[in-house]
This record gives structure tokens, C-alpha cells and sequence, in this order.
């Protein structure tokens, strides 16, 4: 062979692989989407099957504070691990301690459990366990006995409603000095949420009046755009960092930054799935109708104002002049909104 046919033996090789590299990203791509929407039909099937044994929607956390300090928001555990039952994992949700906070001691071991059903695979961080402790800008951990102690994380977060509001449970929300007891009408604050699974929460299925198939209730939080809390989302904590998701901002492409920490992302090219209440599970388009902000910021588009903490009185809601669009109306169990199955 000479080496002009050689080289052009070369070129129709270059030729082909430029030609075949991009159907080959593309089927990649499409069978990790394929793996991360079943991850989230099994729990969104546990959520069914919890709301069959108990007649309501399970919490995304419980009235709950750390009284060392060790975290400023609240420390309960996230969703995940009240369906661990429903999840095949019985023996892991034996082995939590239900008396003390997801930051206790006790739960170290909890926290190294790391459940395949709750990593995307395209969400390449989360599959990696990070040593505790963790130093991040808004929590310092607790001091740990001596060992190796590991945290696992997870790609998806429960879908509370426009605005998380239990972030402020730690200001005015637990009686001072105490680790779970909440103030008088703050669970009555706490159903200003407009999702299915919210904080402090028993939703009754008769309560989705939106719709099953119309409601959400998990969505992607992807780990590695997620750079305002400097880890993933610990997995077994149910605060607005790691597993909570609302939605106040639109849903963040792969390629920009977060707006906050509770915003729904993913690593798919395009878009993010979502499960539903009715169990099914869609890939929602990150182009999806979303109300512009107010002002220079989507942070007035929706308003809770304290009126009294004695007794506790509040008032949230969406602030006037305010387009509700598609995303948001998608997380609202009850607003009687009319959605086109076509627009999303």
C-alpha cells in the first residue's frame, strides 16, 4: 500500500467516525435518560404505594431542629427515607433512628448508604461518596467518633410548590430549646405550600384537585450544577438544600449555572424527567412556559408575609401581577389551573 492510499484509507476512517461519534453520544445519552426515568417511576410507585397503606402523601420532613447547631435549617429526614419500606429497602429503614434528627450520631450509618434508585446516571458526582465531614459554606458538621464515615447523595428532590417556607421553621417555626416541638399554627403555615409533598405535610389524594397526571411530585436536582451548597444532595436529609425542590425559578440547563439551591436541573441535554401523581414519569423540555420575574428578581414573584407569632399567623401566596406559568402550575396540588398536555 502506498502512502496515498494509506492516507486516504486514513481519511474515509476520520470520515466515519466523525460521521458515527454523535449517533453514538446520542444513544449514550438516551439510555442514561431511560435509566434515571425509571429511577424516578419506582418512587414515584413507593409514593403510591405510601399513600395506599397510610391515605395520605408522605411529609418531605418533619417539624424538626439540631440543637447542637450543626445545621441551620431543619434536620429531619428527607422523603426518601420514610419510603424506604415501600423501596424494597426494609432493612436499611430498621436501622434508622427515628427518635433523633437525620444529623445525630445514631444515623452516620444512614448516611453512607448509598441507593442506586436515587442517582442518575448522567449525574456523574452523586455516584461518588464523599468523607465525612463535609465542609460547606452553609453547614458545619458535627463532630464525628472515631472511623470512616461516608455521605451518599442523591439526583432528585421532592417538588414542594412555588416556595419552600419551612427554611424560616428554624427562626420563628421549633419552640426554643427544643428539638421538635413546633409552635402553635405553624403546620397551619406550613399548607400555604401548593405541592403534593411539602414540609409538615399529609396530603389526601382527594386534595389534588388539579389532577394526578397535571400535579408534580419529584423532579431532577442535579449534583454537579448544584455549586451554591459545594456538595450534592445528602440523601437522607430533608431540608431545602439537599432533597427539596421548588418552583419559584425555571428548570436550569446542564450548561448554566444554578439560581438557587432548591431549583429543579439535570444533566440531560434539552430537559429534566418528572414524576407525577399519577405515577407516570415525562421528560419535561427546559424551554417549558415559566412566568418571567418580577422586577430584577423571581424572588417577588411570590410573597409570605408574618403577621404574628402569637398565635402564628402568616400570609403566602403569589404576588399580584404575576403571570403564573406552565412549570409553576404543574407544582400546585389545588390552584385550578387549566394545563394543555402539549405545552410541556
Amino acid at each position: 500500500m502506498t502512502l496515498i492510499e494509506l492516507l486516504v484509507v486514513i481519511g474515509i476512517i476520520g470520515a466515519l467516525m466523525a460521521l458515527l461519534l454523535p449517533a453514538v453520544i446520542s444513544a449514550r445519552h438516551a439510555a442514561r435518560r431511560a435509566v434515571c426515568a425509571n429511577n424516578l417511576k419506582q418512587i414515584g410507585l413507593a409514593v403510591i404505594n405510601y399513600e395506599s397503606q397510610s391515605n395520605v402523601f408522605p411529609p418531605a420532613h418533619l417539624g424538626r431542629a439540631s440543637l447542637n447547631g450543626a445545621c441551620p435549617f431543619p434536620a429531619d429526614f428527607s422523603v426518601f427515607v420514610r419510603l424506604l419500606s415501600q423501596m424494597e429497602q426494609q432493612p436499611v429503614f430498621d436501622a434508622v433512628n427515628f427518635s433523633m434528627t437525620s444529623w445525630d450520631l445514631s444515623n452516620l450509618t444512614i448516611a453512607g448508604v448509598g441507593l442506586s434508585t436515587l442517582m442518575c446516571p448522567s449525574d456523574f458526582n452523586v455516584s461518588m461518596p464523599m468523607e465525612l465531614p463535609l465542609s460547606t459554606p452553609l453547614v458545619e458538621d458535627i463532630s464525628l467518633p472515631p472511623g470512616r464515615w461516608q455521605q451518599q447523595f442523591a439526583s432528585y428532590g421532592a417538588v414542594v410548590g412555588i416556595l419552600d417556607l419551612s427554611a424560616s421553621m428554624m427562626n420563628f417555626g421549633i419552640v426554643p430549646g427544643t428539638s421538635d416541638t413546633v409552635v402553635p399554627g405553624f403546620d397551619q403555615y406550613m399548607k400555604y405550600h401548593t405541592g403534593v409533598i411539602f414540609p409538615m405535610g399529609s396530603t389526601r389524594l382527594m386534595e389534588i384537585s388539579d389532577g394526578t397526571s397535571h400535579t408534580l411530585l419529584f423532579s431532577e436536582k442535579a449534583s454537579t450544577t448544584n455549586g451554591l451548597s459545594g456538595c450534592p444532595s445528602r440523601w437522607n436529609c430533608g431540608d431545602v438544600i439537599n432533597t427539596l425542590i421548588y418552583s419559584l425559578f425555571p428548570p436550569s440547563p446542564s450548561n448554566r449555572p444554578k439560581l438557587a439551591m432548591a431549583q429543579a436541573s439535570s444533566l440531560h441535554p434539552g430537559g429534566l424527567n418528572c414524576s407525577f401523581a399519577d405515577g407516570s414519569v415525562r421528560f419535561v423540555n427546559n424551554t417549558i412556559d415559566s412566568w418571567a420575574p418580577l422586577g430584577m428578581s423571581y424572588l417577588l414573584n411570590y410573597r409570605a408575609t408574618l403577621i404574628s407569632t402569637n398565635p402564628f399567623q402568616c400570609l403566602a401566596e403569589v404576588t399580584p401581577g404575576a403571570r403564573l406559568g406552565i412549570w409553576q402550575a404543574l407544582s400546585t396540588r389545588a390552584g385550578g389551573e387549566i394545563i394543555d398536555d402539549n405545552l410541556y
